[in-house]
């Protein structure tokens, strides 16, 4: 049996490719592959769409960063107020010279204590007045924060030395 499949060997072997098919094979695996990776496609994309929703978010937040307004801005009136309350706290702040070194660091810290929070709810507001121009009701509210300003500065200025 061995001698009528060797001596047929052509004939059993229809079905496999010629021999030069085989060499173009070998050849094209030898070569680099110039198959796309779908995987690198995928990450590059992943990365290009990052990047652009971060470019949106941040000129997103520039925008609405943006969008603040003053008092000065809505009328010449409210610029005068807001100018003379601003004197007004730079007078008052003045009068921290009259202290002590150590005095005047503890009495300023208070004072920037209590003012952050106050400034963080006038940065609101100045959005909010941004938004709606005509509320007196935030006008109001950015009035009476510089009201409050003097009167933190003139509290921290009552307090007994210890």
């Amino acid at each position: 049996m061995k001698n009528l499949i060797k001596n047929n060997k052509n004939f059993f072997d229809d079905e496999e490719p010629s021999k030069e098919h085989l060499k173009n094979f070998k050849k094209l695996l030898g070569k680099d592959k110039k198959i796309f990776n779908f995987f690198i496609l995928k990450i590059a994309s992943i990365i290009i769409i990052f990047i652009f929703i971060s470019f949106f978010v941040i000129l997103q937040n520039e925008e609405n960063d943006k969008k603040i307004l003053h008092l000065k801005d809505i009328s010449h009136e409210y610029e005068e107020m807001e100018f003379y309350f601003a004197k007004q706290i730079d007078e008052k702040f003045s009068y921290l010279n009259k202290f002590s070194e150590e005095e005047r660091k503890k009495r300023l810290e208070l004072i920037k204590k209590e003012f952050k929070n106050l400034d963080e709810f006038y940065e609101i507001l100045q959005k909010d007045l941004a938004e709606n121009s005509k509320c007196e009701k935030i006008i109001d509210a950015m009035i009476q924060h510089y009201i409050i300003k003097l009167k933190i500065i003139d509290n921290v200025l009552k307090i007994k030395k210890n």
